[in-house]
């Protein structure tokens, strides 16, 4: 009996023991975290007493980085960074040995924390993601921090429709890299942004990715860190399609002429100047035609014109396009070849044959 009663008192030392300890209830950042600009910590019981801002850290701070902490309460500890941390930099906070609660209970579970800020991300890129690009377009990748340049060259590339093997990232020349950050205004940022084009001239038409791959090393005042990049990013883009004009009308079926009654509309598939399309002419056996715009329609510029109906039945127009027709990137027209366009036209309806005579039924 006297060895339960041992047993259960020793039991209840321990539980008295676990009761009064205290534990770090939550610390942020944890693991690898691209951007940091402060930790966070709250503990299970009160550390210090209350407003007691500049009472000493619970943690021994391992980390090649500048900051501050602070109590925000009794409970909560908040180390601020003095900026953002760059990438390469892995931080460790351990709970000082001699801490105490305020209550004089010790630490129990975990007593060191870290993170890493891991690889140079991309934070922007330009153009910016989904738009249209041209077949030998610059990017411009604003990072974390700096990378390595052969890390950059081994791990990231482009991925293009069409094509089945990776298209190598190639860095553009120093004169134009100097151009687009002073243009773009990143000079002072020019350590961390990395500006290349894919190696080879893109499809016209093709989706395009740029992959920015595990494996790119930080660099920490242009020294290798060995810390590299584990996640993988993808920024998505459209090439342009091919400056082409097309000829759209009404026809009885694919193989008959266009209807005389129905206007023609010339379709681009990139924009030209409004003063481009108004010098495109229709040559009929009436005369020259212009296109047509609505008095509304004030656009500088178009992706189509129209011609308005009525024309003469059974007759031969003819689309031509000025000399120096192109489009705003200054491209000519892949399809240049088949303008003078000769545009059949097929045979009035019969009411329409004869619009100068009364008009009226005849039964039969």
């Amino acid at each position: 009996m006297p060895r339960r009663i041992g047993l259960i008192f020793c039991v209840g030392l321990l539980l008295a023991g676990a009761a009064q300890a205290f534990q770090v209830d939550r610390f942020t950042p944890q693991g690898e975290v691209a951007r940091v600009t402060q930790a966070h910590a709250r503990f299970s019981e009160d550390m210090v007493a209350f407003g007691a801002q500049d009472a000493p850290a619970p943690f021994a701070l391992q980390c090649d980085a500048r900051g501050s902490g602070r109590w925000l309460n009794s409970r909560e500890w908040v180390f601020q960074f003095e900026r953002s941390l760059p990438p390469g930099t892995d931080c460790r906070f351990s709970l000082r040995p001699a801490l105490r609660a305020l209550a004089g209970s010790a630490a129990r579970g975990r007593s060191s924390f870290a993170f890493s800020t891991g690889g140079p991300a991309i934070v922007r890129s330009i153009p910016w993601e989904g738009a249209r690009i041209e077949e030998e377009q610059p990017f411009v990748l604003v990072l974390t921090g700096p990378a390595r340049r052969e890390s950059v060259q081994a791990h990231a590339w482009c991925q293009a429709q069409g094509v089945a093997e990776r298209i190598p990232l190639a860095f553009v020349s120093d004169a134009e890299r100097d151009a687009l950050l002073a243009h773009l205004k990143l000079g002072a940022r020019a350590e961390q942004v990395v500006i290349a084009r894919c190696a080879q001239r893109l499809p016209p038409g093709a989706k395009v990715t740029i992959v920015w791959g595990a494996g790119i090393e930080a660099l920490r005042e242009g020294k290798p860190t060995g810390i590299v990049t584990r996640v993988v990013q993808r920024v998505h883009y459209a090439v342009r399609p091919e400056f082409r004009a097309t000829l759209h009308c009404t026809r009885e079926n694919a193989k008959a002429p266009c209807a005389p009654v129905a206007p023609l509309r010339i379709e681009f598939t990139t924009p030209v100047t409004r003063k481009a399309a108004e010098a495109i002419v229709l040559k009929t056996p009436q005369g020259l035609r212009r296109p047509h715009f609505s008095s509304d329609d004030r656009a500088a510029t178009v992706h189509e014109v129209r011609f308005k109906a009525p024309f003469p039945g059974l007759a031969e127009l003819t689309l031509e396009l000025p000399a120096d027709f192109a489009d705003l990137d200054g491209r000519r027209l892949v399809n240049a070849d088949a303008f003078p366009l000769r545009v059949p036209l097929a045979d009035l309806p019969p009411l329409l044959k004869f619009p100068a005579a009364t008009f009226g039924i005849v039964e039969l």
